[in-house]
């Protein structure tokens, strides 16, 4: 992970360096992909937001002062000092303001090779900072200008930064992006509408696009056409408890991450995922399928199918039943069943037709009291099958 703010005290001191930093960069042909911490790039933002403030203040001062000979009527005189919280204490213009300054600076893009981009947060070993800590509450603004990115980035991920409902309009216009990540960063729905509408003007052409751990109660009903080259999606650990029929445009998905949700089924029109084959259920509200009638139809669909993961989708309401249409998944590699409430394992005796499968889970299901024929049958498929308990 790169660090920048180093010990900048403002944003001069930074400007003073960025020509040895530009000129190191221009240096570093091979660098493709460069890992940023989010503390530094708030940092960063800080010191060049403060600064705008600082020059917008002495401009607007300047501009209204009166003359020596006619002073202004009523005006105290400044006591001394009274300019060095614009100057210096950058730390406590941001702790008092109502969002937070994120800003990945130009100049980083002057590295020839560099495509992907990622911020991460700070790692435990990265030390302590002078900085005080910023409310992790407040809705973030991320500065990305354009210019320098638009036909270079391949990748950006941004990891912790509050995002909120706001995202940076620079997005859309990474005609060259492939892989967009928004991890934690407190979106709203409205912010996801925000982006479908802008990646529906034709750029860029996206191809795995991760929102997970966002809370997400909702998705766009519209503009899923924007995603129509998508491969992989990653909707985990939101609040989703509905799918939206637009998710049927995506039909080059080959890999649906939907674990951790609410979901109390999973919708018909997901028929049309013909190229799917990684798709994870698990830690839904599925009731073991029971108001999925329809999950045999699907699974005649998902002929693709390689890794099928479905673990904790029971609960007393109903118990998990591996429906038949499974057999025809004759690609299917891996199957997760761990973690149930209550499990058919009578149903299972359909996996000795299920000739491409290597690995079988069922973690913590250990204790449960296997039928003999079922395990059995897990006996003779041991020399190809893995069993993972654990």
């Amino acid at each position: 992970m790169c660090r920048l703010h180093a010990c900048y005290k403002d944003y001069a001191q930074l400007a003073q360096h960025v020509p040895v930093l530009i000129g190191q960069l221009s240096a570093a042909t091979s660098l493709t992909s460069l890992t940023l911490s989010s503390k530094d790039i708030q940092q960063l933002g800080t010191l060049k937001w403060a600064h705008q403030v600082a020059q917008q203040h002495k401009s607007a001062r300047k501009h209204s002062q009166p003359s020596a000979a006619q002073p202004h009527p009523g005006r105290q005189q400044r006591p001394a000092g009274h300019d060095k919280w614009y100057r210096g204490q950058y730390a406590a213009f941001a702790a008092d303001s109502r969002h937070q300054v994120y800003w990945i600076p130009d100049w980083l893009a002057t590295a020839p090779g560099l495509k992907k981009l990622a911020i991460q947060p700070p790692t435990a070993s990265a030390g302590s900072s002078r900085w005080p800590s910023f409310n992790p509450c407040l809705p973030a603004c991320l500065w990305l200008h354009p210019k320098p990115w638009a036909s270079k980035l391949t990748s950006l991920e941004v990891h912790n930064v509050p995002l909120t409902a706001t995202l940076p309009p620079t997005i859309p216009r990474l005609v060259q992006l492939k892989t967009l990540a928004l991890v934690a960063c407190c979106l709203q729905p409205s912010a996801v509408e925000q982006l479908f509408k802008g990646l529906a003007k034709g750029a860029p052409r996206l191809q795995v696009l991760i929102l997970s751990q966002n809370d997400l109660w909702q998705l766009p009903q519209e503009d899923w056409h924007a995603l129509l080259e998508l491969q992989e999606l990653d909707l985990s650990s939101n609040q989703l408890i509905l799918l939206p029929a637009g998710m049927s445009q995506l039909t080059t998905l080959t890999a649906l991450h939907l674990q951790h949700n609410q979901l109390p089924s999973v919708p018909a029109h997901l028929s049309t995922l013909w190229n799917l084959s990684h798709l994870d259920l698990s830690h839904n509200w599925l009731s073991g399928l029971r108001d999925t009638p329809h999950f045999s139809a699907l699974l005649s669909s998902w002929r693709q199918l390689r890794v099928l993961r479905l673990e904790n989708v029971s609960d007393k309401r109903g118990g998990l039943k591996l429906p038949a249409e499974l057999q025809q998944c004759e690609g299917l590699r891996e199957l997760t069943l761990g973690h149930q409430f209550s499990l058919d394992w009578s149903s299972l005796q359909l996996l000795s037709c299920c000739k491409a499968l290597h690995v079988l889970g069922l973690a913590a299901m250990s204790g449960a009291t296997v039928p003999f024929d079922v395990s059995m049958m897990l006996s003779k498929l041991r020399h190809k099958l893995q069993v993972v308990w654990d």
